[in-house]
């Protein structure tokens, strides 16, 4: 039993003997001290804790019984000063408690943080020399940059951003716009390949990596606003349509960009800092690939038209197979339901194809599957030919995926370098405007 409930047990009990002592006092009834009510004199069946209905009994009292009152307030003060018996188990506490409860060994006391001047003290140095080593800062000879970092790891020192801010100008933060939805980014490896190639590299350098993508024209004012606010020291941006307002909000925001993709706006800007792949020349390679194993209508499914890599990877295709059938180019968006749209639309045009090249793997997999539902084999009848060399989509479509491999996750890598590159001011030399990867035709099963 616990305290409370000891102390309630009592109260409840005087409850009940006053409930008798007022109902015998309503029947006009004189009480003697200690003497119980009989339960033949109450006026009906009163519950435990209830208190009789003044209305209920009114009909029985004539005029107050003076004896009854007098011996009810006797006894009444005798219940309220009759000690109560305390239950042994859970004796109650005094306050203030003569043996307080003491604390868990397991709960201590938070250490402060680390200081400058701790690590100064600990190191043998100035504070000046410890702030210029953990800021990044030249002057320091090896030996006491040396014995900085030793002092810094055993006592656990971690700088405060906010004042390292103010010395080195940089919030060691950078933004990674990718311009399409969520669904899309989430659900295509693509990104997920780029993404990783970024992180592992702004992770080298001890930046963080901040998220924005966007919906639809709100969300891109949002991003226009959070890069002009100062929050991060430079965007990676890519995925960009040709109408995409990104571009203009980015060059208002004034911070340090390079963009995945060709750029293929036309406001004027010539200087803009990009990585991309060979996506032209690859797309060459493979359709030069089908015509050499004796293929003559060879169809193409598109991605995006308002990108830059699907127009690239359309004029390679045109590069050799400039006087093609028009009916041979079905427009597709780089995911497998446009492959399985596009695709069903080709065969319903052009029924003798015996080739296909898609703008990506995943436009090639959807593609394999209408050529499956409509009997025709891979490659017997067609042969598919995809571009990315995405290993969990090439490498898991029946039959497994001949395509053109660019490499994603390097792309992501050497964008987030040539960012940082441009954000150390102490590197000097100037940041090219575009890089361009070579690409590769990976053959398997397909073509």
């Amino acid at each position: 039993m616990t305290e409370r409930t000891a102390v309630g047990t009592d109260q409840a009990a005087l409850g009940a003997r006053l409930d008798g002592l007022l109902a015998e006092a309503a029947l006009h009834k004189p009480v003697a001290i200690g003497a119980v009510a009989p339960k033949d004199a109450l006026p009906a069946r009163i519950p435990p804790g209830s208190r009789p209905d003044p209305r209920a009994v009114s009909s029985q009292c004539a005029q107050p019984n003076t004896g009854a009152l007098l011996a009810l307030g006797s006894r009444c003060a005798s219940l309220l000063h009759q000690p109560r018996e305390r239950s042994h188990r859970c004796p109650l506490r005094r306050y203030p408690d003569p043996h307080p409860p003491t604390r868990s060994p397991e709960v201590t006391d938070t250490a402060p943080r680390p200081t400058l001047e701790a690590v100064a003290a600990r190191a043998g140095v100035s504070r000046a020399t410890v702030s210029r080593v953990v800021n990044g800062g030249d002057g320091v000879r090896e030996p006491l940059v040396e014995r900085v970092r030793r002092a810094v790891d055993e006592l656990g020192y971690v700088p405060n951003q906010a004042a390292r801010s103010l010395v080195t100008r940089r919030h060691d933060a950078v933004a990674v716009v990718v311009a399409e939805p969520e669904t899309r980014v989430f659900a295509d490896p693509f990104f997920a390949l780029q993404l990783r190639g970024i992180s592992k590299e702004l992770t080298g350098h001890d930046n963080q990596l901040v998220l924005l993508l966007t919906e639809g024209r709100d969300d891109h004012a949002r991003v226009g606003r959070y890069l002009a606010g100062g929050h991060v020291d430079g965007a990676l941006v890519f995925s960009l349509h040709l109408d995409d307002p990104l571009p203009e909000l980015i060059q208002r925001a004034g911070v340090p960009t390079v963009f995945g993709g060709r750029p293929g706006w036309s406001d004027g800007t010539t200087d803009a800092v990009y990585v991309d792949s060979d996506n032209r020349g690859g797309a060459r390679e493979a359709v030069r690939h089908l015509v050499g194993l004796g293929r003559t209508r060879v169809a193409h499914i598109t991605g995006a038209l308002d990108q830059t890599s699907a127009a690239d990877r359309l004029d390679g295709y045109q590069d050799v197979m400039g006087d093609a059938d028009p009916k041979l180019v079905v427009r597709g968006d780089f995911t497998p339901a446009g492959g399985e749209r596009a695709m069903r639309e080709l065969l319903d045009r052009c029924p003798d194809l015996d080739a296909v090249f898609a703008a990506n793997d995943l436009t090639a997999s959807g593609a394999l599957r209408v050529l499956r539902e409509r009997g025709r084999r891979v490659p017997e009848d067609v042969a598919v030919i995809g571009f990315d060399d995405m290993l969990p989509v090439a490498e898991q479509t029946d039959p497994p995926l001949t395509t053109v491999r660019q490499d994603i996750e390097e792309m992501g890598r050497l964008m987030a370098r040539l960012l940082l590159r441009d954000l150390d001011r102490g590197s000097g030399g100037a940041t090219p405007a575009g890089v361009v990867l070579p690409t590769t035709l990976i053959r398997r099963a397909s073509a």
